[in-house]
């Protein structure tokens, strides 16, 4: 996930058992997207049986070892990369928290330990202990040094993303204290939460000297090794025996890169796959008829936020009256009732619903007049209003054109600039467009409001949030850090830029006797350590 400095806080894979190798055409033609349809594939076998506490809603009994499990997730093409800190599409997440691990992973609502054992302050510096006995894929231990160079990395060009965890600490200057030490400077007051804060997404350790990433150099400490990747394709792991944690089930996981959700569904249904993620909801609902297919959706408390984001660096975008009059016109109903046929709820315009510290706030009622009345006030009627969308998550685009329609009726001249995922991060034409569809998964609220911030023309620049920001991210205690995180969400839903119009399921199709998912924070993303087959 991206983080960025919060406003207002100073800042210093026809498939076969044997032949994985195929291009793309063959792919869609395999699963019946092209003019043929391949025959269906046996999904993987099991020996020996373990029993998984993380078994998926729908499937029973115990999950075997050993087979292949085939997995299809959204991918972005040539830019896939083994990188870490590389491409944001989720195949690129699947793959990197299957080959690396993190310091911490956050786990029902918590940060869990992973390859840290605990993080303490001493004077001006953070120290984290490491786990002892950790192995990389070619056999070396990790040590601290492995963990300053990943900070080094962190820290400099190779992280193309804005961070706001380098406000927190100075991971330039890290350094080893012992070999399973590492000491850390605090940039500034130290944060109450420092464990939130190291269970990033992109924050996924490497083996120290690692200056590429391809088949051959790409060495984690993960559930799975690298075997073969291609970009836009298909990566090919194998399972890692000597993993810290357990060694996973399979013997071998197959992530095929599937941009198109029908192209996803349909490679289970046809059992070129076992399990298919994030797919639409009418699609979806189109593969309950056949034999063998389970539909599976997300806890409530794992829905994901679907949002526009109003640039506050444009002339409209700056004027609390014109969001506050978007925030009481939009049809929340309607975009949920549209875009997620069922599978949601209103949006009460606050990210991190189910997380620690979120503030249930009511969803505001619309109010079409006083919506209209607002604008006239602002000198909005009949401006040009244009929201930014691109295809990274289900039902996004479908989302910002009927926002679009919604508010034409209200008296803006409102249209759709649909870009590319090559485009979409651009903070140049990110900074050109009114407003942009945005999803954020759900997330503690540092790493939602780490988002929410992560870019400028994203970002809710308004002095007194970010005071009850950088109070939220400082408090030391639970209690305190409750009340601030209360009083800083409710400045956003009070006059913030982000509208929260709708929280959705995320559906995943999989074989019935497909098991193991772990859904850590967003289901979108899950961990795959402990996936395999159920007798």
């Amino acid at each position: 996930m991206f983080h960025q400095v919060p406003q207002g806080v100073e800042m210093p894979p026809n498939i076969t058992v044997t032949d994985l190798r195929m291009t793309r055409r063959q792919l869609l033609t395999a699963i019946g997207i092209g003019s043929l349809a391949v025959a269906a594939v046996a999904c993987g076998s099991e020996s020996s049986t373990t029993t998984d506490e993380a078994l998926p809603t729908g499937a029973s009994g115990d999950i075997g070892t050993g087979g292949r499990a085939r997995l299809a997730f959204a991918g972005s093409g040539a830019t896939e990369s083994l990188d870490p800190l590389g491409a944001p599409s989720a195949v690129d997440y699947a793959r990197r928290i299957s080959i690396f691990d993190p310091l911490f992973a956050f786990h029902d609502a918590t940060p869990e330990p992973r390859l840290a054992t605990g993080v303490t302050y001493e004077g001006d510096d953070l120290v984290i202990a490491l786990r002892e006995g950790v192995t990389f894929h070619d056999g070396s231990t990790l040590t601290s040094a492995d963990v300053v160079f990943t900070f080094s990395r962190f820290a400099g060009p190779a992280n193309v993303y804005p961070s706001d965890l380098l406000m927190y600490f100075d991971f330039a200057k890290a350094r080893a204290d012992g070999p399973l030490t590492v000491r850390v400077p605090v940039r500034g007051r130290r944060i109450g939460w420092p464990e939130a804060a190291l269970a990033s997404d992109s924050l996924q350790i490497v083996k120290a000297g690692t200056t590429t990433f391809t088949t051959t150099s790409t060495i984690g400490t993960g559930p799975y090794a690298l075997s073969k990747f291609a970009p836009g394709e298909q990566t090919v792991l194998k399972r890692f025996d000597e993993y810290w944690a357990g060694p996973a089930n399979v013997d071998e996981l197959v992530l095929l890169s599937l941009p198109e959700p029908g192209a996803r569904v349909n490679a289970v249904k046809t059992k070129v796959v076992d399990y298919a993620a994030d797919v639409p909801f009418a699609t979806a609902m189109q593969a309950t008829s056949t034999s063998g297919i389970q539909v599976r959706t997300s806890p409530d408390n794992l829905r994901g936020s679907y949002c526009f984001a109003i640039n506050m660096s444009r002339d409209l975008g700056k004027q609390e009256a014109f969001r506050k009059a978007l925030r009481l016109g939009i049809d929340r109903q309607a975009l949920v009732d549209t875009i997620m046929l069922g599978h949601g709820e209103p949006g009460n315009d606050l990210v991190g619903a189910g997380a620690k510290y979120y503030l249930d706030a009511s969803v505001p009622k619309r109010d079409t007049d006083r919506a209209r009345t607002l604008l006239e006030e602002a000198g909005a009627i009949g401006k040009q209003f244009r929201i930014r969308c691109f295809n990274y998550e289900v039902g996004l685009v479908d989302s910002a054109k009927l926002f679009a329609s919604q508010l034409r009726d209200l008296g803006l001249d409102a249209t759709v600039n649909e870009v590319t995922m090559t485009e979409a991060f651009d903070m140049k034409s990110l900074a050109a467009d009114d407003a942009s569809a945005f999803p954020i998964g759900a997330f503690n609220l540092p790493t939602c409001y780490g988002l929410s911030q992560s870019f400028p023309p994203l970002a809710f620049h308004d002095k007194e949030f970010g005071q009850a920001l950088d109070r939220a991210l400082h408090e030391t205690t639970d209690g305190g850090r409750r009340t601030a995180w209360e009083a800083a969400q409710q400045i956003a839903a009070d006059r913030g830029n982000w509208i929260v119009w709708g929280r959705a399921d995320t559906l995943a199709i999989a074989a019935d006797n497909f098991g193991g998912i772990v859904e850590r924070e967003s289901p979108k993303y899950p961990w795959l350590g402990k996936v395999g087959f159920v007798h």
